[in-house]
């Protein structure tokens, strides 16, 4: 187990001109844990690696998900077959590991997808730190620090700080719609990280020229009203 913390921990480096120690948290280098709980790492595993929109974004960021594409598609159906409530009932939003009677069956299945599913949150930290393109912020509301950071290609992770372990813990990696473009995408994670962060004056970019959307990648920007029902769901359902 690395350092003892968590058999899914790891470190990456920061370099100039981020690095310092408070963007991450007990930086300067960002200590991450790829989901604390077993499940939850399964149930977005399944929800984004099964999603076919998300996998060609993923193919583009990393050559692990681009030949392994066809274990994805033999183990997702193999999942569905075994009677997955995510596949075979339309009231699920989220694959519901947490609580599948058939979880233990499953796990032949799932493994390798989770595996695939951590290298590409893998590649979306790397290139996104190396950009630098990230973003540290506070909810004070919750008590809760945030990390996230959006790669070349339209990835995002969103992760928060867990005070036990010393080290964020992630709380998704996923893609945007492949139809929508870059700088529509970029829009849209400032809008939500302001939302959360219940404030502009709160949030640490780095570096922000890297979070403006490229000349001519965006599509007419959406209205986005602040203080909406979406980002107080997502921090309560984390907390």
């Amino acid at each position: 187990m690395p350092n003892g913390i968590h058999p899914r921990y790891k470190t990456y480096r920061i370099e100039s001109p981020c690095r310092n120690s408070s963007c991450p948290e007990n930086g300067p280098d960002l200590k991450i844990i790829f989901f604390i709980n077993d499940e939850k790492l399964r149930s977005h595993a399944i929800k984004h690696l099964a999603d076919t929109n998300e996998i060609d974004i993923f193919k583009k960021l990393s050559n692990d998900v681009k030949s392994s594409h066809n274990v994805i598609i033999k183990y997702s159906d193999s999942i569905k077959d075994i009677g997955c409530p995510y596949y075979t009932q339309s009231t699920y939003s989220d694959p519901p590991c947490l609580s599948c009677k058939i979880y233990n069956q499953c796990s032949q299945y799932a493994k390798s997808i989770e595996d695939i599913y951590i290298k590409a949150i893998d590649a979306t930290l790397l290139q996104g730190i190396a950009i630098p393109r990230y973003a540290c912020y506070h909810n004070s509301e919750y008590n809760l620090k945030y990390f996230a950071t959006v790669a070349r290609t339209k990835a995002v992770v969103h992760a928060y700080y867990a005070n036990d372990y010393k080290a964020y813990n992630m709380l998704t990696c996923y893609c945007g719609l492949s139809n929508n473009k870059l700088g529509d995408f970029l829009n849209f994670q400032q809008t939500r990280i302001h939302q959360q962060a219940m404030g502009r004056g709160s949030v640490i970019w780095c570096k922000p020229d890297n979070w403006q959307p490229p000349a001519g990648n965006q599509n007419k920007r959406p209205r986005y009203r602040r203080g909406s029902g979406k980002a107080r769901e997502f921090l309560k359902k984390w907390k």
